[in-house]
């Protein structure tokens, strides 16, 4: 397979012996990945192609450079009933000396789409890549903690449907090593979180009780210095179906420039907001164009 120097597609589906995959990192021009239906456990640095870098003897003070999957823009895991680990790349050539690796893993990828998982527990950090502009999870039960998605700089689409996720903070938002940081006297921090998202989609998250806002500040105890964040400027669409438990929406959200508000089968909010339940907080919403309420 690794001769296959020009594949730019490729559907792995229904293989039920298939548990380890090939290199299919080193496919050079590879841009569209489907994997549906195998019995793969975890994802590692095998499949990336980059584990005999990780595992080579490199000459003092080198640099090894090694991209992974250096062309795909879509990626989409379906149906992976057993898949539990999906391993971040945390170890590097030349910790214990002078050497160094720089490994790049999907640097163009564009679309992500990970349905029917129902074992992960987490995501890589390499899958965050700054050119990710639409993040789709799907039925992945045991997935309680989401990486800070706010951080992409270029996603404009989220869809977050059946996932585990309990509660919403300023981890998912990306800015909690902001809120943590020690900030010099005077200074001003500026962070925009999901500073392109346009729409959002929450639906079905049974557990999900708390979508915080953020209320505490950097400097809050030191007058001298302040911080601002901007959080989700460019939303327009919020689509939120079957959240039972689901309390109030953030501050953010509020405060955004949304054209369009959904809210299905969501009773909590629904006595908040509801225009005809006479919401205590209709008035946060009514400047929206369009509100849906059922």
């Amino acid at each position: 397979m690794m001769a296959l120097t020009r594949l730019q597609r490729l559907v792995l589906f229904g293989c039920g012996n298939l548990e380890v995959l090939p290199p299919l990192g080193r496919l050079p021009n590879l841009e569209n990945l489907l994997l549906d239906g195998l019995q793969l456990r975890r994802l590692d640095a095998g499949y990336l192609g980059i584990e005999e870098v990780e595992n080579a003897n490199i000459n003092e003070v080198e640099i090894a450079r090694v991209t992974a999957f250096p062309k795909l823009r879509r990626l989409r895991i379906w149906n992976l009933y057993k898949l539990e680990e999906w391993d971040g790349i945390e170890r590097r050539v030349g910790e214990e000396d002078a050497t160094t690796t720089s490994i790049f893993i999907m640097p163009q990828l564009q679309h992500l789409d990970i349905c029917n998982c129902p074992l992960l527990r987490a995501l890589p950090d390499y899958v965050l890549a700054a050119s990710l502009q639409e993040l789709e999870l799907y039925d992945c039960g045991n997935l309680e903690v989401l990486p800070p998605l706010g951080r992409l700089p270029n996603l404009e689409s989220l869809e977050l449907i059946n996932v585990g996720v309990r509660r919403l903070d300023a981890g998912f938002v990306g800015i909690e090593e902001v809120e943590n940081a020690n900030i010099n006297e005077g200074e001003i921090a500026r962070v925009i979180a999901f500073p392109k998202l346009k729409t959002l989609l929450i639906q079905s998250l049974k557990q999900l009780e708390e979508w915080d806002g953020i209320e505490r500040r950097v400097g809050e105890e030191d007058a001298t210095t302040t911080s601002i964040f901007i959080i989700m400027p460019q939303l327009q669409k919020l689509i939120i179906d079957d959240c039972t438990l689901l309390r109030a929406l953030p501050d953010y959200v509020l405060a955004a420039p949304l054209q369009k508000l959904y809210v299905r089968d969501c009773a909590n909010l629904s006595k908040r907001y509801g225009k005809e339940e006479k919401g205590e907080d209709w008035h946060k919403i009514s400047h929206i164009p369009e509100v849906t309420i059922i």
